[in-house]
């Protein structure tokens, strides 16, 4: 609301160290940018009949991969890095060693909720 009522440039607040890019974000040091806290990093749903996991955009592999796996499932398409997210897999089009067979990762995903600026969710 700070940044809307004041017309501020926005980013996340993820820091830097968090990320999986070795070039630092020197963006998220500028004053003038309002750094917002998106807090959505959570397993949301497995649907054991459709055999599908609803997850937020910053449920990692390596917390995805321990829930599916306690519960004697596993993705088609598993990153070999921990900390790579869902939402940054499916925006940087995340390949890995099953893709060949499978597809990019979001080539496995049967659907998308994207909450856009104002608020409204578009699927």
């Amino acid at each position: 609301r700070e940044a809307a009522s004041q017309k501020k440039k926005m980013c996340t607040a993820r820091p830097g160290w968090h990320s999986m890019s070795l070039r630092e974000g020197m963006y998220k040091k500028d004053s003038k940018i309002a750094k917002i806290e998106i807090p959505l990093r959570d397993v949301l749903e497995l649907d054991e009949d459709n055999l599908t996991v609803r997850v937020e955009p910053l449920v990692t592999m390596g917390q995805l991969s321990r829930y599916l796996r306690g519960k004697g499932y596993c993705l088609q398409v598993t990153p070999e890095l921990d900390d790579l997210t869902a939402g940054g897999l499916v925006n940087g089009f995340g390949v890995e060693t099953s893709s060949h067979k499978y597809g990019l990762i979001q080539h496995t995903c049967t659907r998308f909720e994207v909450v856009v600026a104002n608020g409204d969710v578009v699927v």
